[in-house]
């Protein structure tokens, strides 16, 4: 069973039976996701903490009508951009209220040098990426971060395929140039 499948299962089975156990299955499918992509747009781990818990709580409180919703994964990622840049235009962002920090670490190496390499090269990577330009960054992020379908990152972000593959093509062109030079020096 495909991912899609999976999700379309959990989502069939929230819709049909109110499962609760379905509910949970998606909440902690793309409850990481999601938090990271808002994290990404908003800078702020709370608020991106609160708006994906808001979307997620939203799937439970429509679940009788969330069988009408074809694609669920680009549904909820544009639910969060939209929530994220309504957050962004209210007046607790330009208060200048944005605080906090939000780092997630999934580290698990065998030796210390092998961390000290990956450590290295990841913020190596990190601090490119954040050199693209903002809508080149964000459809890198979108397709290579979060697995969206160049379909879904063109609907998420209302950019044509063809601008999405421009997009990509430069990042993976910058990309490779500092590997390149990274992999020189080494």
């Amino acid at each position: 069973m495909t991912d899609s499948q999976y999700i379309a299962h959990l989502q069939n089975s929230l819709c049909d039976a109110s499962d609760e156990a379905a509910y949970k299955k998606l909440f902690y499918y793309f409850h990481p996701l999601l938090r990271r992509f808002a994290y990404n747009l908003l800078g702020n781990a709370e608020v991106a903490e609160e708006i994906v818990s808001d979307v997620l709580l939203n799937i439970w409180t429509m679940r009788d009508r969330i069988a009408l919703v074809n694609d669920l994964k680009l549904y909820l990622f544009k639910s969060v951009k939209n929530a994220s840049l309504n957050y962004l235009k209210s007046a607790a962002y330009k208060n200048g209220k944005l605080t906090g920090a939000f780092e997630d670490k999934d580290e698990l190496y065998i030796s210390p040098e092998s961390e000290y390499i990956h450590s290295e090269l990841q913020q190596l990577l990190l601090s490119a990426i954040n050199r693209l330009p903002a809508r080149c960054q964000m459809v890198f992020r979108l397709v290579k971060e979060y697995g969206l379908s160049y379909a879904q990152v063109s609907a998420v972000m209302d950019i044509s395929q063809n601008t999405i593959e421009t997009h990509m093509k430069l990042a993976l062109k910058k990309l490779k140039v500092i590997l390149d030079s990274y992999r020189k020096g080494a």
